[in-house]
């Protein structure tokens, strides 16, 4: 808060002489001292201290021109409403589910980990048939679940190898571009994401900088200056493990999953916050090749070979762009280069080439 540099409240007060080494012993009327004519000396000091504090405040410089809006778009409230079945939950909240109870049962047993063997033979003991549940086997509360409002949809597609494999092969994933509109969308990352690359400057002498999240480096900005005046750089993050395999029926995959550079990092790193999703589940290849060697080679080309039907969508966005909506349901024109590959040593390297290839 600014000192008042002229007469005051405080500065009416004075001191009685005898509290100071000047005043006499008697201690009259004609001992007590003005302070007015100090104080404002004082105040000075006090106001040059805090203009130097406010030279040493971060100073943020954003980018002119950088995610403009154009027209409108949609938020997560109007996705849900579109809902099909969003009139029956006018009535029902839970809808499909009966009650508030049985869906919280119904969300504990989807995401229990139980098969679907393990869920049937639970929903046969007594006990829970006397709750008279309106699902009676694991196959009807998926069904059930099917019914909800849903993220991107899942896709199937078969994968043709150069030479011959023990069980043919099949990807599932999904759009990678609906993907990353669920992740704007998403109610966890209400005000967390973040659209114009930033600089920020410990002073306001800007003689050095503080960096905190992607966009307040120098990659996000000179990838910013190539992007059309008015589009919105949405880096993209791909992760793989190799080591986490995923059982789909008998066959294994590696999941893929995806997030945004643009969430903050310190949202992004936390799993409870749900910033990555998973967008494909690649194949575990077993090539019958005679040449032991060549095995692996050809496991490393059908990799490049599924990911890159995986990423088209957002190589096409990356390159000419793609209208997509903010979180309050603007539209902006964004571009989608990948701006991180998350992986080990092993992994990484397999997929040097591919992200040579795609940056």
């Amino acid at each position: 808060m600014n000192q008042p540099r002229g007469r005051c409240i405080t500065s009416q007060l004075r001191i009685k002489s005898s509290e100071t080494p000047f005043s006499g012993a008697d201690g009259d009327a004609g001992d007590w001292i003005d302070m007015d004519s100090g104080f404002d000396g004082l105040a000075d000091e006090v106001f040059d201290v805090e203009m130097e504090t406010r030279t040493h405040e971060p100073v943020t410089e954003l980018y002119s021109g950088a995610s403009a809006n154009y027209g409108r778009g949609y938020t997560f409230m109007d996705a849900f409403d579109a809902d099909p079945f969003s009139s029956e939950r006018q009535h029902n909240l839970f809808y499909p589910f009966s009650s508030g109870a049985e869906w919280k049962f119904a969300s504990w047993l989807a995401n229990s980990g139980l098969s679907m063997a393990a869920i049937d033979e639970c929903l046969s003991l007594d006990v829970i048939k006397s709750q008279r549940f309106s699902f009676k086997t694991a196959k009807a509360l998926r069904k059930l679940i099917e019914l909800l409002p849903s993220g991107p949809r899942w896709k199937c597609r078969s994968v043709k190898t150069e030479s011959p494999t023990r069980r043919a092969l099949q990807v599932f994933y999904r759009d990678a571009i609906e993907c990353l509109q669920h992740l704007i969308h998403s109610p966890s990352n209400n005000g967390l994401i973040h659209f114009v690359p930033e600089k920020i400057y410990s002073a306001a002498d800007r003689t050095q900088r503080i960096y905190t999240d992607w966009l307040t480096g120098d990659w996000a900005w000179e990838l910013q200056d190539a992007l059309p005046d008015g589009a919105t750089l949405l880096g993209v993050v791909l992760s793989s493990d190799k080591t986490h395999i995923t059982q789909v029926g008998n066959r294994q995959a590696h999941p893929l999953l995806i997030s945004l550079a643009n969430i903050s990092a310190d949202v992004r790193r936390k799993g409870s916050t749900k910033s990555y999703v998973l967008l494909a589940l690649l194949p575990v290849p077993r090539f019958v090749h005679p040449n032991k060697r060549l095995r692996g080679v050809l496991a490393s080309r059908l990799l490049h070979q599924v990911i890159s039907v995986v990423v088209k969508p957002l190589k096409m966005a990356a390159e000419v762009g793609r209208m997509m909506s903010d979180p309050v349901g603007n539209l902006k024109y964004c571009f989608t280069p990948l701006v991180a590959y998350i992986a080990d040593t092993v992994t990484a390297r397999t997929f040097s080439l591919l992200v040579v290839a795609y940056s």
